[in-house]
């Protein structure tokens, strides 16, 4: 990502062995980190929030729209199929 500093602050080196436990906690720390490091950019520096109620605004416009497309049509020129589909 471009100006934001991904390096793990616990990062260590992880060196194969038998025993896999040694390392599967380096790299869950490091998951955690990078999870967490994401979701502050996405909500933060990108305003995911404001980005998710816009496109929930414009879903309720589409889709009000479209129920009053429906309800303003004749009933003699609705076929049975499409009401079935609904």
């Amino acid at each position: 990502m471009i100006g934001v500093d991904v390096k793990c602050p616990h990062a260590e080196e992880i060196v194969y062995t038998i025993k896999e436990r040694q390392y599967t906690e380096h790299i869950e720390n490091a998951y955690s980190y990078a999870s967490q490091l994401l979701l502050r950019l996405l909500i933060d520096d990108k305003q995911l929030m404001a980005r998710l109620r816009f496109v929930n605004v414009l879903f309720y416009f589409y889709f009000f729209t479209f129920c009053k497309f429906a309800i303003e049509v004749s009933v003699s020129t609705v076929l049975p199929s499409y009401v079935e589909n609904l």
